[in-house]
């Protein structure tokens, strides 16, 4: 007889953690119909040989035991809902069914349903019943993991880094902020970049540090020759993402492999409108990066007449500035920074206030915050970028009847391709291996690099690699 559903009780979670479990999560409402369907499901005479089929797995593959002897839980108060999703590491996905497996503290993972919020959906035995047997049979994968979204996506002041026009994107959040869904049809036709970093590369800060001066200059030219009109604005303003490879997983289509290698820190942009990714394998200078970024992020001439300018003016700013003067972080210790991270805690602590049912207040905090970040920043990058701009502007804008590539000689080293090359200065620093968890993960260390090739390392093509299987 199959154990009843009970809602979650903290006095349940040693059970839980020693235990393969079915889990349901979402509202009441949503969870309570679909029991009869997902009982039924596991009484079905296929579902229950396909997990006999897995008697003779090994413990690493994905044999549960019998359904009937799995505990069922229920997480549908929305304390509940929000634990269990950091707790499993899957976040963004409710309503949900879950069959878990905790007995391993180094390697827990789970399998995941997604279901509908209509709860009358008339395939939901039948989706059920599917995603059983793919599971009995091992040919279900497990759910990525990830790190929960920062509020508002904003990006926390991390090893001296301060982003603001990047957003920070996480494992649940990285298709919806790459694809931006949530933005109007114009804005689709551009594409988009993203920086993946790893707390323990010690290039990395530098390398966000120097693509956001990169992605204010682009976006700073665009808003001189589009004024004021709101689609050529949806156009230009292309998704800027960093994304943590040591929180999160990341699929190959996201986080492309690289002669069976990812490495970090690593530039991949994604053209619009199809989201392909292309990975940057040049070396890591203003000029070669911008020149990247607008070829790729922004829309093409026949959606916005102007982006031909926007390019060949970027390259001319890009031109005049200096890599390592841009990819300086912060001093932590100093009062700037020290003031960005006490404004994300107030930040946070604003949004997560009673379950985040403030909205008005929370979208101030993140206004406050974001106000604060490029004050921090301006401290360090945007006097570069402006006085450059400003010069160009000064000399009376684009030069007509040139190219925009012409301002910018191309070499082997600007190939967009996914293979790495030597011609970027410095060399590896080291490699991640991967893990079959990704939250929480434990600190790997990565040897340090002398205060002088710190940001010669980080303009080379390859810093910190992770080895896939």
């Amino acid at each position: 007889m199959a154990s009843p559903w009970r809602e979650f009780g903290h006095g349940m979670c040693e059970m839980m953690n020693s235990s393969c479990c079915l889990v349901l999560v979402g509202d009441t409402d949503v969870i309570t119909p679909l029991l009869p369907a997902v009982d039924a499901a596991c009484c079905s005479a296929d579902v229950v040989a396909a997990f006999a089929s897995a008697d003779g797995a090994p413990p690493s593959a994905t044999h549960c035991g019998a359904l009937a002897d799995m505990p069922r839980v229920l997480f549908t108060s929305a304390a509940n809902q929000k634990m269990v999703q950091r707790c499993m590491a899957v976040h963004g996905r409710v309503p949900f069914l879950a069959v878990t497996d905790m007995r391993d503290d180094d390697d827990a993972f789970s399998f995941v349903l997604d279901l509908a919020s209509d709860a009358a959906a008339p395939t939901a035995e039948e989706d059920v019943m599917a995603f059983m047997i793919r599971v009995g049979r091992g040919a279900e994968p497990r759910s990525r993991q990830g790190a929960p979204p920062p509020p508002g996506n904003a990006f926390e002041p991390s090893h001296g880094a301060v982003l603001c026009e990047a957003r920070a994107a996480v494992a649940s959040t990285f298709s919806r902020l790459i694809s931006g869904d949530a933005a109007p049809t114009a804005a689709r036709q551009s594409g988009a970049v993203c920086v993946f970093w790893s707390d323990r590369c010690h290039c990395c800060p530098g390398v966000l540090m120097l693509m956001e001066a990169v992605v204010h200059l682009i976006r700073r030219v665009a808003a001189r020759h589009v004024g004021h009109t709101a689609a050529a604005h949806a156009c230009l303003d292309f998704p800027f993402l960093a994304a943590n490879i040591d929180d999160n997983d990341f699929t190959p289509a996201e986080w492309p492999v690289a002669q069976r290698e990812q490495v970090v820190p690593c530039v991949v942009a994604y053209t619009g409108p199809s989201r392909t990714p292309v990975v940057y394998a040049g070396e890591r200078t203003p000029a070669r990066l911008a020149a990247f970024v607008c070829t790729h992020c922004l829309p093409s001439s026949d959606v916005i007449a102007c982006s031909a300018f926007i390019a060949e003016e970027v390259a001319r700013v890009a031109a005049q500035l200096s890599a390592d003067a841009l990819m300086t972080s912060i001093d932590e210790s100093s009062a700037p920074y020290c003031a960005a991270v006490r404004a994300w805690a107030t930040m946070t602590a604003a949004v997560t206030a009673d379950g985040g049912d403030e909205p008005l207040r929370a979208a101030v905090a993140l206004e406050d915050l974001h106000a604060v970040l490029r004050e921090t920043r301006s401290a360090c990058l945007p006097p570069l970028v402006e006085e450059a701009v400003r010069a160009v502007l000064a000399e009376g804008g684009a030069a007509a009847g040139r190219s925009p590539t012409e301002s910018l000689p191309r070499s082997r080293d600007d190939d967009d391709d996914g293979n790495t090359n030597d011609g970027g200065r410095g060399a590896s620093d080291g490699k991640v291996e991967k893990k079959t968890r990704t939250a929480p993960r434990a600190t790997e260390e990565v040897s340090p690099a002398s205060p002088t090739s710190t940001a010669a390392a980080a303009r080379s093509p390859t810093s910190l690699k992770r080895q896939r299987e």
